[in-house]
């Protein structure tokens, strides 16, 4: 993982590929784009930044200052004990359950029935789906990954603003890449004509392979990351949480458990309009 002290320049370092990208080849090599395309493009372009920044300033969410389980509250009401003094670690099955060695429930007995899980780093109890990010010292919740090029976490609130700044991107990135090919095929038809009659000089040829290489790199990378991101949130999963499953099932398989039933999937529309920001 890149160092959280980078992060901020790393930051930048996107910044500067976007507007790289964004704009050296018009002033350069894609002289010949109609306003039309110039329009759809720096449309594209300005839907990449407004994403970005909004995922990048978004905080991903906090747990709420001296939350607790329900069953923790019952049980503290119970027996007289419930005061607000800081959460303490649970000190019964909830221990016991992350220390036993034994093998570990699937994801869905673990969301649903678990014992409290306690953060020790934040001395206080977290909720289903949270989780502790090391690198910003704090619990998550619905956490899905670290982003060092976003410098911080994806979380509850700002996967919305992740998801669609992957899809502003992949968009851009696809029709500067068209843009591209365009001219890739233009220097193979004038590929026969004297070198005055290029479409670009030597300069220009080097620009366009450079520009070309990074566009088609940036693009796979991006496109990936998407397809990812949208198979989980499309089955209500956090990426986090798909490994944990991942992992669980090469287990079952090994030992030859029955499979279990993912409780957050609510179906792909339902699953689709949470991970986008819907209620």
């Amino acid at each position: 993982m890149l160092d959280p002290s980078l992060s901020h320049l790393a930051v930048a370092g996107v910044l500067i590929l976007i507007t790289t990208l964004a704009f050296l080849p018009q002033l350069t090599i894609l002289h010949d784009l109609s306003l039309d395309a110039r329009i759809f493009f720096n449309f594209l372009v300005a839907l990449t930044y407004l994403t970005y920044y909004l995922a990048v300033t978004t905080p991903p969410g906090r747990v709420p200052a001296g939350w607790t389980p329900v069953s923790v509250e019952a049980a503290a009401l119970e027996d007289g004990s419930l005061s607000t003094s800081p959460a303490q670690p649970p000190t019964t099955s909830a221990a016991a359950a992350d220390t036993s060695g034994e093998e570990p429930s699937p994801p869905t007995s673990t969301i649903i029935s678990s014992p409290p899980r306690f953060c020790t780093p934040c001395n206080a109890f977290k909720p289903p789906r949270t989780h502790h990010c090391r690198v910003c010292s704090t619990c998550i919740p619905k956490m899905d990954h670290h982003c060092p090029w976003l410098s911080t976490c994806i979380g509850y609130s700002n996967h919305p603003h992740f998801l669609r700044f992957l899809c502003a991107t992949t968009a851009a990135v696809t029709v500067l890449n068209f843009l591209l090919l365009g001219e890739w095929i233009a220097l193979y038809d004038a590929w026969d004509l004297p070198a005055y009659l290029f479409p670009h000089g030597a300069w220009g040829m080097g620009l366009l392979v450079g520009v070309s290489l990074v566009g088609v790199v940036t693009g796979l990378v991006v496109f990936v990351l998407l397809c990812r991101s949208i198979g989980n949130a499309a089955t209500g999963r956090t990426t986090i949480e798909a490994w944990e499953i991942e992992r669980w099932e090469v287990r079952r398989r090994r030992r030859g458990v029955g499979g279990g039933v993912y409780p957050m999937d609510m179906g792909i529309y339902e699953n689709m309009k949470v991970a986008l920001g819907g209620r």
